[in-house]
C-alpha cells in the first residue's frame, strides 16, 4: 500500500515535540532582586533624587552703595612686569637636552644625574608645563654634536640638539 503523501522528516517530527513540551511547562518567574536592592526591573529608569533639606538660617542680603564700597579711593594695582629672560652673560647657541618632565623636583634629579654621567653642566628650563633638562653650553651645532654622540650611546638614546641661549665662555655659573 502505497500513500500519496510524501514522508515526513524526522526533524520536523522532533521539533513539533519540542514545542510541544514547552507548551505545557508554566510561565517563567520574575527575576529575584539581587544583593544590594539592585531591582533588574527598574533597569533604565533614573530614581527621583533625595529630599533637600530646610535651610537652618534664613539668607539677609545686604544693599551696597559705591560709597560703601569706597570703589574711587582704592589704589590702582600695581603693573605686572614684562617677563625678561635673564639674559646677562649669555649669547646665541646649542644645548643638548636629555630630558623632560612636567615635576620640577624629578627634573632636578635627572639634572643632578646627567651632570655626574656626562660631566658637563646641566640647566632646568621651565617651558609650557615641563621642565627640561639640558646639558652644555656651545657657540655651533657642531660642537654641540659630539656631546649629542655620547649621550645617545650611554643613558640618553632619544636627546637631541636645542637652540637657546648659553653661558658666555667667562661669565659667572649661575
Amino acid at each position: 500500500m502505497r500513500s500519496d503523501t510524501p514522508p515526513i522528516p524526522l526533524a520536523t517530527i522532533a521539533l513539533a515535540a519540542i514545542v510541544a513540551a514547552c507548551a505545557g511547562s508554566r510561565p517563567a518567574r520574575p527575576a529575584a532582586p539581587r544583593a544590594g536592592g539592585y531591582d533588574v526591573h527598574s533597569e533604565g529608569r533614573i530614581p527621583p533624587p533625595p529630599p533637600v533639606p530646610e535651610a537652618a538660617d534664613e539668607v539677609v542680603e545686604t544693599p551696597l552703595s559705591p560709597e560703601s564700597l569706597q570703589v574711587e579711593s582704592a589704589p590702582p594695582p600695581p603693573p605686572e612686569p614684562a617677563a625678561q629672560p635673564d639674559t646677562a652673560g649669555t649669547v646665541p647657541g646649542f644645548r643638548v637636552q636629555v630630558f623632560a618632565s612636567s615635576s620640577r623636583v624629578v627634573a632636578e634629579r635627572a639634572a643632578q644625574a646627567a651632570r655626574r654621567r656626562l660631566g658637563v653642566a646641566a640647566y632646568v628650563v621651565p617651558w609650557a608645563g615641563l621642565y627640561r633638562v639640558q646639558v652644555g653650553d656651545f657657540r655651533s651645532r657642531e660642537a654641540a654634536r659630539g656631546l649629542l654622540e655620547r649621550a645617545r650611546s650611554g643613558f640618553y638614546p632619544d636627546a637631541w640638539i636645542v637652540t637657546t641661549r648659553v653661558r658666555a665662555v667667562g661669565a659667572p655659573r649661575g
